[in-house]
């Protein structure tokens, strides 16, 4: 039953690279189904609903995350980012100075850059990820 989870995240993950994103939010959503809870499966619908625009979705699937794993650096990240999007700055601050508290790593593309520019940057690295699988999977 795990595998079938796998293979719609990684479906998913490919549709999100591409722009996907009600696809991707489709596939997770099955992802889901079989495995409930899944940490990782709310991350990227998360940022699929981000990438939409949908921010409140995007926050409610980050703060599924936290909720059992309130140190979740990733999932603050994230959050914070959706947050800001959605013009609630204090909460953003928050999330953003508790994930660079667990995780300073995290705070490299940000600091210098907008957080559109950001979203951007990893879109285009999404991209090339399920291009480079795409070739593979189709050998020479």
């Amino acid at each position: 039953m795990g595998q079938d989870s796998g293979l719609s995240r990684g479906r998913a993950r490919a549709r999100l690279g591409l722009g996907e994103y009600e696809n991707a939010i489709a596939d997770l959503g099955m992802a889901l189904e079989i495995q409930p809870g899944k940490e990782e499966h709310y991350i990227e619908r998360g940022r699929a609903f981000h990438f939409q625009g949908k921010y409140q979705q995007a926050i409610g699937d980050f703060s599924t995350v936290l909720q059992s794993s309130p140190q979740h650096a990733l999932a603050l990240w994230f959050r914070s980012a959706s947050y800001e999007a959605n013009k609630e700055t204090d909460k953003a601050t928050s999330d953003r100075e508790k994930a660079l508290s667990l995780d300073p790593s995290l705070s490299l593309p940000g600091d210098e850059l907008g957080q559109e520019q950001v979203d951007s940057m990893i879109r285009e690295a999404e991209r090339a990820e399920a291009a480079r699988a795409l070739n593979s999977s189709t050998g020479p």
